[in-house]
């Protein structure tokens, strides 16, 4: 919320993993039992060691993207331990122009001194004491990352329910609209999806995916499933009645006023079919909300014992004596690799 950037900085990228390793870092820093001048350097710390804000990833479409989530959760908690074993300095970061603000905002050392230039528009200090004590960000995590990419989250949502409401014969579809999009994620290859990343960005794959029926899970990104010629053809059928830019989104989103997104499915006979979606819905969501979306999300590696299990471990994760606990409900044995034919 502090460092978000303006219109033209995020023409360069903006590193969505940027992130991430605040989010390890203070969690762990709580279970250390962290002081508050402890939890500042281990901030500081984690300033240092954040990416730089790019996502070369995306421009490249890389499946290193997915990668990125685990290194920045491994990172932050070996800066949260480094504190814990005992390390100096380091700290205030988020006060110093030249450090983590000043880099992903700055207008650094264009006045030929070294010194670093904050823009107004785009650094916002006041978020990092704002409404303190009374909300709490870590409950209005977006829970519906999967099985796409936030902005197709909301399109896949209503095409899903135009599938259970209308029971749409594919072959009788003319065209598909989705109004808004945001741009940049409407890419639709000739011959299919290179890579998981270039899918899961692609909001025509995603409805396409969700007007088929196909539950959400692996069996969307496999090769097969990628370069599956119905969804191929199903996917160049979507097209969007009306764009934002992804700065304009994120800025709305901040806000809590993205619109709802329209689903409209014409079909050849001329009738329509439309269902809408609201991407705010996957934010602050009541802990059932959570549990449908897990139990929707994991069908296709869990067996609903075991998915009812971890749920029950997380709802009860304060009454264990160590985390162990529950990384022992999370083990699930791999299948043994079948044996080749004689």
């Amino acid at each position: 919320m502090v460092v978000q950037p303006d219109a033209k900085r995020w023409e360069k990228g903006w590193g969505v993993t940027s992130w991430q390793i605040f989010a390890a870092i203070l969690p762990i820093a709580v279970l250390y039992g962290f002081d508050a001048r402890r939890v500042d350097q281990a901030i500081g710390m984690g300033c240092e060691s954040s990416t730089l804000p790019t996502r070369y990833h995306l421009t490249t479409m890389s499946d290193f993207g997915h990668y990125e989530y685990g290194y920045r959760a491994r990172d932050g908690f070996m800066v949260a331990k480094a504190v814990d074993k005992g390390i100096r300095n380091c700290r205030d970061a988020l006060d110093e122009s030249r450090c983590y603000r000043g880099i992903i905002c700055g207008n650094d050392a264009a006045n030929g001194d070294g010194d670093v230039i904050v823009s107004g528009d785009e650094s916002a200090p006041t978020w990092f004491t704002r409404e303190l004590g009374s909300r709490y960000f870590l409950t209005e995590t977006v829970l519906r990352r999967w099985p796409a990419v936030l902005w197709a989250q909301a399109p896949a949502e209503a095409a899903a329910r135009i599938v259970q409401e209308h029971a749409v014969c594919l072959e009788e579809i003319d065209e598909i609209t989705v109004s808004p999009v945001t741009e940049g994620f409407t890419h639709a290859p000739e011959n299919g999806y290179g890579s998981m990343l270039q899918a899961q960005t692609s909001i025509p794959f995603v409805v396409a995916s969700a007007l088929r029926g196909l539950a959400p899970g692996a069996g969307w990104y496999s090769e097969d499933g990628r370069r599956d010629p119905l969804t191929t053809a199903l996917a160049k059928k979507v097209k969007a009645l009306e764009t934002m830019t992804e700065c304009n989104a994120y800025a709305a989103f901040r806000e809590g006023t993205l619109p709802a997104v329209t689903v409209s499915v014409k079909l050849r006979n001329g009738e329509r079919r439309e269902a809408s979606a609201s991407l705010t819905a996957g934010t602050a969501a009541p802990l059932e909300d959570a549990a449908r979306q897990f139990r929707t999300q994991t069908a296709g590696v869990l067996s609903p014992e075991k998915a009812e299990e971890i749920i029950e471990a997380v709802l009860r994760l304060e009454d264990f004596a160590s985390v162990a606990a529950l990384s022992d409900r999370l083990f699930v044995k791999a299948k043994p690799p079948a044996k080749p034919e004689a």
